[in-house]
């Protein structure tokens, strides 16, 4: 028992010492035979089921024993960490950049298919497909369908973020009057998320609608 308190006396303090400045509400630590979990909150104590270690600042970190076993080489860094470890912040950018720049005109103009995979998977409520190849054809169809059935069509984005390394998320909205005698009006949100390699390529596209196919294609008709 005395050693398992160290053990976990230790990975606190070795993991506070390397990162003195991070703060969290709470953590846990696993190790064999039993899981232990540890509460901690900014300038309180550290519990870890009723010993108290007098460690003042915390971070949420999920798994401390992995975190400690990869300090000592004994496992490997996860994929996101490899991305933040291999490319630099410039990398991305390129990536939200040409995305900030293709997007608002997709229905006008081709984007560019360099941020891409050669085997990118793409899905959304209607399609689900791998490949470059089918990837251009999508956009191809978008463009085509938008001079043949719109008088005008929009993609207006809102927003591109980064929320985790190895993920690129863009909020848009989609709006058009249909070339019908009727002038029908179509509207509809949705946000597509990327994931990144550890290049910093996109190889999964994955776009979501706020409301389903069906309901989208009643805006074509007669109101």
């Amino acid at each position: 028992m005395l050693i398992r308190h160290r053990l976990i006396k230790w990975v606190l303090e070795e993991y506070l010492t390397t990162n003195p400045t991070e703060q969290c509400k709470s953590f846990k630590i696993d190790y064999p035979p039993q899981p232990r979990r540890v509460y901690a909150n900014t300038r309180k104590n550290i519990v870890v089921r009723g010993w108290r270690y007098g460690v003042t600042k915390a971070v949420e970190i999920g798994n401390v024993w992995d975190w400690a076993q990869r300090r000592e080489g004994k496992i490997t860094v996860t994929n996101s960490e490899k991305l933040s470890q291999k490319n630099p912040k410039s990398q991305i950018e390129r990536v939200i950049e040409t995305l900030k720049n293709d997007l608002p005109t997709l229905f006008e103009n081709d984007i560019s298919y360099d941020i891409y995979t050669k085997d990118i998977y793409f899905q959304d409520p209607v399609n689900r497909f791998k490949g470059k190849f089918n990837y251009r054809i999508i956009f191809w169809t978008l463009r085509f369908h938008a001079r043949l059935f719109f008088t005008e069509i929009y993609f207006d984005l809102h927003e591109v973020n980064q929320p985790d390394p190895d993920t690129i998320k863009a909020y848009w909205t989609v709006r058009g009057t249909l070339r019908v005698p009727w002038k029908a009006q179509l509207f509809f949100n949705g946000d597509s998320t990327y994931k990144l390699t550890e290049e910093g390529l996109i190889y999964d596209h994955l776009d979501r609608w706020d409301r389903k196919p069906r309901e989208i294609l009643k805006q074509f008709l007669p109101q």
